[in-house]
């Protein structure tokens, strides 16, 4: 909707100029849990691995 009001040579609403950033901002903050998420993941996977080891060394 801003983009077509822009194309069009219209002023854009303040109130949606607003309401992009606010999306915006959660985005970039939506973004940065995903990779923190995912490092946390990488690192359960690596401590997972080392302790199958572990029990494997046990048991054998």
């Amino acid at each position: 909707q801003a983009a077509d009001l822009e194309r069009a040579g219209r002023p854009v609403q303040q109130a949606l100029v607003d309401q992009l950033n606010d999306l915006r901002d959660q985005q970039y903050k939506l973004q940065a849990d995903i990779a923190g998420y995912q490092a946390a993941r990488v690192k359960a996977e690596a401590g997972f691995a080392e302790d199958r080891v572990r029990v494997q060394r046990l048991t054998q």
